[in-house]
């Protein structure tokens, strides 16, 4: 992709990237609890030891390379027993420039992060929740991207009329909530449409752009 810098530049020259904003929200999941089956409980550490009976929750996020955007709505499933369950979750097919996606689950209104860049793994469209152990990260909320681990946020572009341009925050975080911030590096400022703001901001932790819902922008970092 090119976007014009004033120079014609090519967005990953020189190592940057690019991203836009905001990134695609997918559907709620296709859920299916079962009987503990795919794995016996001996075989463990390679999946999880099953699931007891409850209500599970799971939501899905889609990756723009190591982006990550809003967490879709939720779906609920439940287990009722006999014995341990398993969630079998049906992995979506990933529209164009959409590189991944993340799993939320097992809390139904209390999703964490259960799989990154999830892939099946004993057949390639079903991901198994089978109590394998969570990641305590919180999913991405609306009107918002991240990127986990340091990173430079070079410049935000605003193209074309940029949708409904508002304010734009960018946090330095691990925490895509922005709730735990080490620190805002930039704004709330309203960049103008079709332009081009130069930040050079390095972000220690993790890179969060809040932005208003109806604005488009894109990203360049690296």
């Amino acid at each position: 992709m090119y976007l014009d810098e004033g120079q014609q530049a090519l967005i990953t020259y020189g190592g940057k990237r690019y991203a836009p904003a905001p990134l695609r929200v997918p559907a709620a999941p296709t859920l299916a609890a079962t009987a503990l089956t795919s794995q016996a409980v001996s075989s463990s550490q390679f999946l999880g030891p099953g699931l007891g009976t409850a209500t599970y929750g799971y939501r899905l996020s889609y990756m723009w390379e190591d982006v990550e955007g809003p967490a879709g709505p939720e779906a609920t499933v439940a287990w009722a027993g006999p014995g341990q369950g398993e969630v079998r979750i049906t992995l979506p097919i990933l529209p164009a420039g959409v590189t991944g996606v993340n799993i939320y689950g097992r809390t139904a209104s209390g999703e964490t992060l259960l799989a990154r860049n999830a892939v099946g793994q004993l057949s390639p469209s079903t991901f198994l929740d089978q109590g394998q152990a969570l990641d305590p990260q919180l999913p991405v909320p609306a009107n918002s991207v991240f990127k986990r681990g340091g990173s430079r946020l070079h410049r935000i572009h605003v193209p074309g009329t940029g949708g409904t341009p508002g304010a734009v925050k960018v946090l330095d975080t691990a925490d895509p909530t922005g709730a735990t911030a080490l620190a805002t590096v930039f704004g709330p400022t309203t960049p103008a449409a079709g332009s081009v703001t130069d930040l050079q901001l390095p972000c220690r932790t993790g890179l969060l752009v809040q932005f208003p819902a109806g604005m488009t922008l894109v990203l360049t970092y690296s």
